[in-house]
């Protein structure tokens, strides 16, 4: 097939009423515009990911508070238990002097109690001050529950609210790290789908610059020869 300055200007000619076609189209419909698309797709995976972020935190936060209060406890373990022997001693005892001694040790383990869990803060707040709950909201350590008056009432129910709470405490910190497990699973995966996207995006970007470029050469009758032509009519 021989280039002619006709076949030259023809092509021109259909590319002129190609293009006007097509941008025709598009300012009658409007579903077509970039602004309809723009407002047709919200991405709301960003706001789903930040909540699932700001929940790992808190997680992680209560297991922080969880651990403060276990060394805690422990800590005081031993003194809570004298405490409550002597409390016993105290009632049975009626000498004056032994009274007095018995009373003085108390009171030095009373301070000794006192002075760690007021020291047991985590973030600047007391970990015994407010609940902690899973993710479904149910409370897995009743934290207020272990009250220092108690050891004035009744010593030895102040020791076994102890024990219970070092139990609650430890399947607490089990069922927070499985939680915290999970919701770091689920940001990785979403991560790991970003970035595949992401590569796909980059991939289909090369190839249409590639694309875009051949178009750009096959409408640039400057350029056209037989060969070209021939290659675009087959």
């Amino acid at each position: 097939m021989k280039i002619t300055a006709s076949t030259s200007q023809t092509l021109k000619q259909e590319e002129l009423k190609s293009k006007g076609s097509k941008a025709t189209k598009q300012a009658q419909d409007p579903k077509d515009s970039p602004k309809a698309d723009k407002a047709k797709s919200v991405d709301v995976s960003g706001i789903k990911d930040s909540q699932l972020a700001q929940n790992l935190k808190n997680t992680n936060s209560d297991i922080g508070r969880l651990q403060v209060a276990q060394k805690s406890l422990k800590t005081i373990e031993s003194d809570v238990k004298k405490f409550a022997e002597l409390a016993d001693e105290d009632k049975e005892t009626f000498d004056k002097g032994e009274k007095d001694d018995i009373r003085t040790q108390m009171q030095d383990l009373k301070k000794n109690i006192e002075s760690v869990l007021k020291k047991a803060t985590f973030e600047g707040t007391s970990v015994f001050a407010k609940n902690i709950k899973d993710g479904s909201g149910n409370v897995i350590f009743n934290a207020p529950k272990l009250k220092v008056g108690l050891l004035d009432t009744d010593a030895k129910k102040f020791y076994d609210i102890l024990k219970e709470q070092q139990s609650e405490i430890k399947d607490a910190i089990d069922t927070l790290k499985e939680q915290a497990d999970n919701d770091a699973e689920k940001l990785n995966a979403k991560d790991g789908v970003k970035v595949a996207k992401q590569d796909a995006k980059e991939t289909d970007g090369s190839f249409l610059r590639k694309l875009d470029s051949l178009f750009r050469v096959s409408h640039d009758t400057d350029k056209l020869n037989n060969q070209r032509v021939q290659e675009l009519l087959a």
